[in-house]
């Protein structure tokens, strides 16, 4: 018997005086809050953890973290695809009144690897993916399996931002995304609208230090840091008292060579470009 078919004998049967999506959303809820609270402990997260569990005898407390061990056997079991989303909707508990349809993986994957950037990967050194309606993650779980095919290690090169307007969706989102290793922020909230509540990020995103590459950037030669240097009302170069003119034709000069370079910034309105050793700061008006 499969990891997945042990799963889902042993979940029809648990708890039965709920109904069976309270069941699937309150083991995903508790799922994802012991991953998030795992690597950085949220308090409200931790108190929402265990008035969910009070819902249930004791003896199913106890059962449910087998039935989180079973679906962990059953990633492994399974590969790269959108395992939780397929189970949600083979077994009949999805919201069909919501509108929850979701991708099929093989339409997922093909999507990915049209929409693959290679030419981004080489120059940012890691590309951005954004799921406004990311369901339960498939469309980033595609796009990382294209990545390791084309031979780049998403852990490294790919940060996804999902946003979904279901909790429920949302954890399955998030749970996946974790233990695939994908670096990603995952919000529940309404794109349309944009009112959202709560976001939580996935281990590879605290272990990936994707927090500092998110501010500073990655070395790139985008021109849009040439036309921000054109824009600067003040340039100041550490350790030289040239004027702004002078430090400008030199800073585009390097740019426009190809010069490897890192744009950070600082608050707004100015930001500062490191080329080797020399930092320059731009303030706009």
């Amino acid at each position: 018997m499969s990891h997945r078919t042990e799963f889902e004998k042993t979940f029809k049967h648990f708890a039965p005086y709920h109904h069976r999506h309270k069941v699937w959303d309150d083991l995903i809820t508790c799922f994802a809050i012991s991953i998030n609270n795992g690597i950085a402990k949220d308090e409200e997260l931790e108190n929402k953890y265990l008035g969910i569990i009070r819902n249930y005898e004791r003896n199913e407390q106890l059962e449910m973290p087998k039935l989180v061990g079973m679906l962990v056997c059953a990633f492994e079991e399974s590969g790269h695809c959108d395992l939780l989303g397929e189970m949600y909707m083979a077994m009949e508990i999805s919201s069909k009144n919501l509108g929850q349809f979701f991708t099929p993986y093989s339409l997922s994957k093909l999507c990915a690897k049209l929409s693959l950037d290679k030419q981004t990967i080489e120059t940012k050194n890691f590309i951005t993916a954004h799921e406004p309606a990311c369901g339960s993650g498939g469309m980033i779980i595609a796009q990382a399996d294209v990545m390791i095919e084309e031979g780049y290690n998403p852990q490294e090169k790919l940060l996804a931002y999902c946003v979904d307007v279901d909790q429920t969706a949302a954890m399955m989102c998030y749970i996946q995304l974790a233990l695939w290793g994908i670096p990603a922020k995952v919000t529940i909230g309404n794109t349309l609208t944009m009112q959202f509540s709560r976001t939580m990020l996935t281990p590879m995103y605290h272990l990936g230090g994707w927090s500092i590459k998110e501010m500073i950037g990655q070395r790139t030669q985008e021109p849009e840091t040439n036309l921000l240097v054109k824009r600067a009302t003040t340039i100041i170069k550490h350790c030289s008292e040239a004027s702004t003119e002078v430090i400008r034709s030199e800073l585009l000069e390097q740019l426009q060579r190809g010069a490897s370079h890192q744009k950070v910034s600082i608050i707004q309105n100015v930001s500062r470009v490191i080329i080797n050793d020399s930092v320059y700061d731009l303030m706009c008006a």
